[in-house]
Parts: structure tokens; C-alpha cells; sequence
């Protein structure tokens, strides 16, 4: 039977690979894969931290440390990409209102320059 603290270390294990898995999804813009690291990450976080503080090894606490800075880390970066990303979508909002006020100008001037090469032709 596996002790709790081989079972702590497997556990921290998995969290370890599914923080890079996270990080390296993010990187390459594949935000499926990121959601999907996050989610099997879920229980194995509510595992950690439900487990009796005076039973983890003190080689394991920089462990836990590095991934929840890993963590912590894309989501700073995801959050910043989000920001980015709102800006372009504002600017490209506010460029389709422009359009949108200006177009009608230029399609009654291009009809009113048709019409006159009818009625010389």
C-alpha cells in the first residue's frame, strides 16, 4: 500500500508536469490544451492542499513553491494577453464605426459617378 507521502510525491509529481504542460500550451497559443492541463490539475491541487501540512516532507515545500509560481506566472502572462487582446478588439471595433459612418459617402459618390458616365456615354 502507497504511504502518504510517496503518495504526496507522486501527486506533486503530476502538478509539476501539468504546470509545464500548461506553460508550454500557453506559449504556443493553444489555449485547449492549457484549459485541459488546468483541469486535470484541479483535483490534484485540492489534493495538496487538503493534505496534513505535518506530514509533507520539507524537500517537497520548494516544490510546491516553483509551481505555484509556474502557475501564478502564465496566469500573469494569460491576464496580460487577454489585455492586449481587448485593446485590438476596441480598435478594431472602433474602426468598423468609422467605416460604417463613412461608407455611405463613398457609395452615393461612386453611383453619382456612374450615373454621369451614363448620361454622357
Amino acid at each position: 500500500m502507497e504511504m502518504p507521502a510517496q503518495k504526496f510525491e507522486r501527486v506533486l509529481s503530476a502538478l509539476e508536469d501539468l504546470a509545464v504542460q500548461e506553460a508550454s500550451s500557453f506559449q504556443v497559443d493553444d489555449f485547449g490544451a492549457m484549459i485541459e492541463a488546468q483541469e486535470r490539475a484541479e483535483s490534484l491541487v485540492a489534493y495538496v492542499s487538503g493534505f496534513d501540512t505535518r506530514l509533507v516532507r520539507s524537500d517537497f515545500l520548494p516544490r510546491l513553491v516553483a509551481v505555484r509560481e509556474k502557475r501564478a506566472g502564465t496566469s500573469r502572462q494569460l491576464a496580460e494577453k487577454i489585455l492586449h487582446t481587448r485593446a485590438q478588439l476596441r480598435e478594431v471595433q472602433a474602426n468598423q464605426r468609422r467605416i460604417t459612418h463613412v461608407a455611405p459617402a463613398y457609395a452615393s459618390s461612386e453611383s453619382a459617378s456612374e450615373r454621369r458616365l451614363l448620361a454622357v456615354g
